[in-house]
């Protein structure tokens, strides 16, 4: 749907939260200056004139009036609360603009690991089982109910805060005395889960609002070979810093045919079941009977360049930055053809 014309007169805005202090935990979801610039060059490069880098602070409303923006390339991972996710596409909604990725209400779900896996259950969707901590000591015999290891972490952060190498437990002592500090640190629900004994992977899933099954996009799946000698490998914040952790494998070569069509398959239904659009990243294991277990999603994936795990399935898989990108930014460039094309008529 997209035309040279359209792209070229279209205010683009670039939406971020810069990154200051890479090691600063506060920060862990905020993007570097780097990828920032890469971003916007690409966009530039797909033939976008007139693009607007624009930090997603208190100054946003105001920034997005002034440069008269018709569609953002949202990247922002919002300010303070819960649902800081959705905090940029709803002022979009709020000004009628046009913006990349999940709605407001899709990334709400996606941000709150606990109601995105009650939503996944009533779709027969599977999900390591799970209790939940919310300050109040649990019984025992509710503890109990899960199967050691478990693994303890708070239920509204991403980029791994709050997942250290004491985040998973083997008995009801250590859970008691994890679950506590896990609760004092983060002042929020803390989702306890049993801890899936298998292999970890990551993949991408693409497309807009309007895509059936058969018409999203797959990037990947990578797959997470662990370097440590931890007992039971998880994504920890540290680990996440450094690519010395861990290696990776993309595109993965399962066993058989049906078993790559079952792990594309499990991908998409997660996709629609949680509302999103556009683009998501989706984290799985599979256990050793070979059952697929959703763990969670990232409805605003990382892209830095030859590090996120978006782009470097992508150009593992012969999908360049620029195909990525582009991608991503298309179907809301037709969302805004669209609404246009709809009000002059």
């Amino acid at each position: 749907m997209e035309t040279s014309s359209t792209i070229t007169n279209l205010h683009v805005a670039l939406v971020y939260n810069l990154k200051r202090n890479p090691h600063q935990e506060e920060e862990a979801e905020f993007d570097s200056q780097t990828t920032i610039d890469a971003i916007l060059s690409t966009i530039i490069e797909l033939g976008y004139k007139n693009v607007f880098p624009i930090e997603a602070d208190k100054n946003l409303v105001e920034n997005l009036l002034k440069y008269q923006i018709d569609v953002v390339f949202n990247i922002a991972e919002g300010l303070e609360k819960r649902s800081r996710e959705s905090q940029v596409p709803a002022i979009c909604d709020l000004l009628d603009i046009e913006h990349t990725g999940s709605d407001t209400t899709a990334l709400a779900i996606t941000h709150d690991k606990i109601l995105a896996k009650r939503l996944l259950i009533q779709d027969n969707i599977l999900t390591p089982k799970y209790i939940v901590y919310n300050g109040k000591s649990l019984p025992r015999e509710t503890i109990s109910s899960l199967r050691f290891p478990v693994i303890i972490k708070p239920s509204h952060e991403g980029s791994s805060k709050g997942i250290d190498n004491l985040s998973v437990v083997d008995t009801i002592e250590e859970f008691e005395t994890v679950v506590v500090t896990k609760w004092k640190a983060f002042q929020q629900p803390i989702l306890c889960e049993e801890y899936i004994v298998g292999q970890e992977y990551t993949i991408a899933v693409l497309g807009d609002e309007n895509s059936d099954l058969n018409d999203l996009q797959i990037i990947g799946p990578m797959e997470v070979s662990w370097k440590t000698t931890d007992k039971y490998p998880i994504y920890t914040y540290q680990y996440k810093l450094s690519l010395t952790y861990f290696s990776s494998t993309c595109p993965v070569k399962f066993d058989n045919e049906e078993q790559m069509a079952n792990v594309c398959m499990f991908a998409k239904r997660v996709f629609v079941s949680l509302g999103c659009r556009d683009v998501c990243r989706i984290d799985f294991r599979i256990d050793n009977e070979g059952s697929i277990y959703f763990l969670e999603l990232n409805g605003i994936p990382g892209i830095a360049p030859n590090f996120s795990d978006l782009p470097v399935m992508a150009n593992k898989c012969g999908i360049s930055y620029k195909t990525v990108i582009e991608r991503i930014l298309t179907p809301s460039v037709n969302r805004y053809i669209k609404k246009k094309l709809t009000k002059t008529q």
